[in-house]
């Protein structure tokens, strides 16, 4: 098993630097994928939510139920509804560049065009305080 240590904001949307860090780990990290944070409701919902834009042939709204009461987190909750604002400036996005949803474009807009705003937690940072394995840290045990 692989760990990657991913530092992500409970109640904010993530930074762009943030969701490059997520979109690698995800490129190379082995799969299935088992994604967690300390309660395992926000941050989880909006990770599971980025994999699935990323990786898999699923709907917006499909991936958007991964921060839904199916896994624990109930409706309303503040944190929750900046990180769906972040599903909706993806759909906004597309909707201004007549696109629909898929891995490709998904990987587009988070690569080229999203930059968090400030009402959604904050001014978005080039950097990234986490720190991926090297190589040599992602061997199995």
């Amino acid at each position: 098993m692989l760990i990657y240590d991913i530092a992500l904001c409970s109640d904010a949307a993530p930074t762009s630097a943030e969701l490059k860090q997520l979109l690698e780990v995800f490129s190379i990290c082995p799969k299935p994928v088992l994604i967690h944070c300390e309660s395992g409701l926000d941050r989880s919902g909006l990770a599971a939510t980025v994999f699935l834009l990323s990786q898999e042939t699923c709907s917006v709204a499909q991936a958007e139920q991964q921060m839904g009461i199916r896994y624990g987190i109930p409706p309303g909750r503040e944190r929750t509804e900046r990180h769906r604002a972040f599903v909706q400036l993806y759909e906004h996005w597309l909707s201004q560049s007549g696109e629909t949803h898929s891995r490709e474009n998904f990987r587009q807009w988070a690569m080229e065009a999203y930059r968090r705003p400030e009402h959604l937690g904050g001014p978005d940072w080039n950097v990234c305080y986490s720190k991926l394995p090297d190589q040599s840290e992602r061997q199995n045990p």
